[in-house]
């Protein structure tokens, strides 16, 4: 019988691949300018990636040029995975031998620097490719070694993706028990990553493998759960695919009765979904129920009604298959008419034959037809009850989740509050940006400005916590530093800091609890009159840009909140020349995880990127910040809110 599932035989690559458009990567290319020979290395390998399936000339050339990037750079791990891209490139164009070649240099590079996770991707891609030219012993090796590699280095993710690979080896070289272990394993894996995709996966492939086995129950109670989470998920194709299996273990016990239920309720759902490819598969097995069944009449009608689903997209509707029903009896009794003309002995018999075949066809039709409405009449009624109940229950969820959301949207009309708006900032600094990523829906981050006589200020905050929690002690410390100015009249920065950490902690006593909740802060003051800046800083360090050089001040290494030794904020005072910079910032951006290995970004990087454009406008600063920031994070979770300003005098 024909499997109808597919079992999912991955290239891993362990990292994205994507199909990029003109426009990213013509950002990526933007981005080679940078001073900074490592990061130029990973943007160079990545317009590789980018290409490898739509354009492999070019996907060569910049593979090429990585190698050469990450080789003057000096950075081993960038090198062996523009080695890796390569291989993958001459894999991809059937060049076995060049992609083996690439691969094991890849390979080596990792050992040297013990990147078990970059030799787990080289020894799965070896095994690939060993098997693709069907030497199985060397590729189940190489596969079982990059499990052991994965395992070691202790990246579930990616040890779930080499079982799966090894249970997809095994079921196509017709080791059904071994494929049953490893799916089994990668199954396990879902459950436990809580990765819903991988277990709707895991429990497809296990029931495939039951259902070969034999092992019926087995295959229905994997198939029910398919469909249980394809339901949960609301995903309607997933849900075809649960009936039809489903229909087809039935089949295999004889049930026919239950698998034509199973294979009309697919039907139904797949025709609503317009999902022609499913039908005519399902059509198939209608067909071989049929045939099998010696009713040639039904088996013939669904042969046609899948012709039909491919050549019309299923425009025929259950009247449509009654009118071909009865097509097919008037066709009979002309039949039967030119034979009474040939032989007028058999005149009677023959209209008796086909009066009595074409009263059989339409008892049967009848029949069938009167079934199928008392089946799907039973199967509506329990369809109704369970749609009530799940209505209900997405009613009171949809209920709970709409008053958390329109809590935290409202905390977020409150923060935005006491955020300086866009054009107030550009009044007195036009040459200026401000880049505000909250990692949720409202931020622990928060940029500060007031003004008072001739004195501007300005600051980047990070307070305690991210969410909700940081968005309300973002709003107390605000007002703290507003009170600071307007309420007290303090215009030196450091003072402004003393007084700010002193109304914070005032306000937090109030609780019954130890509260020690503050923020880190970047402050400017700027004296418009005199032109001259002060600065201070609370654990959050100043930038600034002289004849085209970055210095840097350390801030105070204490918080604005609760703290063992308290000791008075510096003041630092700044005399800047025309076109000088200044940046503030949080600890958001150069904390971002991302590259290839997965690590921070760092201040010295975040440093470099903001040099190789300091004499750029600030808006193109800002898009060169923001593109930097989304290239490296890649497929990683933002982890913190970002906030970065820049001025120019």
């Amino acid at each position: 019988m024909k499997i109808r599932t597919v079992i999912i035989y991955l290239l891993v690559l362990f990292s994205s691949v994507s199909y990029a458009s003109n426009s990213t990567i013509d950002s990526l290319r933007a981005l080679l300018n940078s001073t900074n020979l490592t990061f130029r290395s990973i943007v160079i390998n990545e317009i590789c990636n980018n290409y490898i399936y739509t354009n492999q000339d070019s996907a060569l050339k910049y593979g090429t040029l990585g190698v050469e990037a990450a080789i003057k750079a000096g950075n081993k791990s960038n090198q062996a995975y523009a080695l890796n891209s390569l291989g993958i490139i001459y894999k991809e164009k059937g060049d076995y031998l060049n992609a083996l070649d690439y691969f094991i240099k890849a390979d080596k590079l990792f050992e040297e620097k013990n990147n078990l996770e970059g030799r787990t991707l080289t020894t799965l891609n070896l095994g690939r490719v060993y098997e693709l030219q069907n030497l199985f012993d060397k590729a189940l090796s190489h596969y079982s070694l990059a499990l052991s590699l994965s395992e070691k280095s202790k990246n579930k993710k990616n040890s779930a993706v080499v079982l799966n690979h090894l249970g997809s080896f095994y079921y196509s070289t017709n080791d059904k028990k071994k494929a049953l272990e490893y799916f089994t394993l990668y199954l396990e894996s879902g459950q436990e990553l809580n990765n819903i995709d991988q277990i709707m996966e895991g429990l497809n492939n296990v029931a495939v493998i039951y259902q070969q086995l034999g092992q019926f129950d087995e295959a229905l109670a994997n198939f029910n759960q398919y469909l249980l989470y394809s339901r949960q998920n609301n995903d309607k194709h997933s849900q075809v695919i649960a009936y039809h299996n489903i229909a087809l273990v039935y089949q295999d016990q004889k049930n026919i009765i239950r698998s034509i239920n199973y294979l009309d309720s697919s039907i139904a759902l797949a025709t609503k979904i317009r999902d022609f490819e499913d039908l005519i598969d399902i059509y198939d097995s209608y067909t071989e129920i049929y045939t099998k069944a010696n009713n040639y009449e039904r088996a013939f009608e669904t042969f046609k009604l899948k012709a039909a689903a491919k050549d019309s997209l299923l425009k025929q509707t259950r009247d449509q298959q009654f009118i071909e029903m009865s097509t097919k009896y008037e066709t009979g009794k002309k039949e039967a008419e030119n034979k009474i003309l040939k032989s007028e002995g058999e005149k009677q018999r023959t209209i008796n034959t086909a009066i009595t075949i074409g009263l059989i066809l339409v008892v049967a039709l009848v029949f069938f037809v009167y079934r199928s409405y008392r089946v799907k009449q039973k199967a509506n009624t329990l369809l109704s009850a369970q749609n009530t109940e799940i209505k209900e229950q997405k009613g009171i969820i949809e209920n709970k989740q709409k008053e958390i959301l329109d809590s935290i949207t409202y905390a977020k009309r409150l923060q935005d509050a006491i955020l300086p708006p866009n054009n107030l900032v550009e009044k007195h600094f036009p040459e200026s940006f401000i880049i505000y990523k909250a990692k949720d829906i409202v931020a622990g981050d928060f940029y500060w400005m007031e003004q008072k006589n001739d004195h501007v200020f300005l600051a980047a905050a990070d307070s305690t916590g991210h969410g909700v929690p940081g968005a309300m002690v973002s709003v107390v410390c605000s007002g703290a530093l507003s009170r600071a100015v307007k309420e007290f009249g303090i215009f030196d920065a450091g003072k402004i800091l003393d007084k700010t950490r002193e109304l914070v902690i005032e306000t937090f006593e109030k609780s019954e609890k130890d509260v020690k909740d503050g923020m880190d802060i970047s402050l400017i003051s700027f004296n418009k009159k005199t032109g001259e800046i002060q600065w201070a800083g609370a654990f959050n360090r100043l930038w600034y840009t002289k004849n085209g050089i970055i210095n840097e001040i350390i801030p105070d290494k204490q918080p604005i909140g609760k703290t063992e030794e308290v000791s008075a904020f510096t003041t630092h005072t700044i005399t800047p020349q025309k076109g000088d910079c200044f940046y503030l910032f949080t600890d958001g951006y150069p904390d971002q995880f991302g590259g290839p290995n997965g690590k921070k970004l760092k201040y010295k990087l975040f440093k470099e990127i903001i040099s190789s454009k300091s004499s750029e406008s600030m808006s193109q600063q800002k898009q060169n910040l923001d593109e930097a920031f989304t290239l490296w994070k890649g497929h990683h979770e933002q982890i913190d809110d970002v906030c970065v300003i820049g001025i120019r005098i």
